[in-house]
């Protein structure tokens, strides 16, 4: 490909796309079949294999109409690849009848330049969370009406802005989404009343209260196993529940996490 004059790579790369379908099925069994960007399953869309940083061409995220060069040279780098519903991915009007999507942006902190071919994609200071990075998915919270919102408010100056733009561009905050992640946050408001229930009577000795405590914390788990749609969120909704430590059985679920 880089002995492909620049005009002629984006056919070489769409010739060759059978790969990333090839390869479709082991990422999402690497993720229980969930998107890597929603933690949604199938409910939404199907999936596509995401390229990370574009691979053909790149637009400006303040400035569509503004097209450059993509970061051609990954287009067959795994390390590029993400597992991405279409509704992520690809431009989608949303209830507020803005387009929103992934598609070709990839825009990056200011001051920060593209990495060139052969460059150390490092050192380029990206807006958009990554979904593989240890470290991001911490920007991200979740509000009592399912809303995804920026773990960080506006003072933490890049740390607020990326987590606004990610959930901007890749629209996570449709209708559909949200609802889901309500009627997750009010079966967490349950698990957390019947186990304090519980609890007490656990802590009391009544027999009782040990069969209903373990029945909680089964209802709980399966809330946050991997395999769950929107667990990240359910872990989210408990751990807002025991901000004060007050509830040591809510700690047995966690170590779970």
């Amino acid at each position: 490909m880089r002995r492909l004059p620049p005009e002629s790579r984006s056919k070489y790369i769409e010739d060759h796309n059978y790969i990333w379908r090839e390869i479709k099925s082991e990422l999402e069994k690497l993720s229980d079949n969930k998107c890597w960007y929603c933690d949604f399953n199938y409910v939404r869309s199907d999936f596509d294999v995401d390229h990370f940083r574009p691979k053909n061409k790149l637009k400006d995220f303040d400035d569509p109409e503004q097209e450059s060069e993509g970061y051609w040279w990954l287009a067959f780098d795994h390390k590029n690849f993400r597992l991405s519903c279409n509704y992520c991915n690809r431009p989608h009007k949303g209830e507020d009848d803005v387009t929103r999507g992934k598609a070709m942006f990839f825009p990056l902190c200011n001051g920060t330049q593209k990495c060139p071919e052969q460059g150390d994609i490092d050192t380029e200071e990206r807006i958009l969370l990554d979904p593989t990075d240890p470290l991001d998915p911490g920007f991200l919270w979740f509000n009592e009406e399912g809303r995804a919102v920026p773990a960080f408010d506006k003072g933490y100056g890049k740390y607020h802005e990326r987590a606004a733009k990610t959930l901007d561009i890749l629209n996570l905050n449709d209708c559909q989404i949200k609802e889901q992640r309500r009627l997750i946050k009010n079966e967490c408001d349950s698990i957390i009343k019947e186990g304090d229930s519980a609890y007490r009577l656990f802590e009391s000795r009544n027999p009782e209260g040990e069969i209903l405590l373990r029945e909680v914390l089964r209802r709980a788990r399966n809330l946050i196993d991997d395999s769950s749609p929107l667990s990240s969120v359910a872990r989210i909704y408990l751990l807002s529940g025991n901000s004060n430590n007050n509830r040591p059985w809510i700690d047995k679920i966690l170590k779970h996490i």
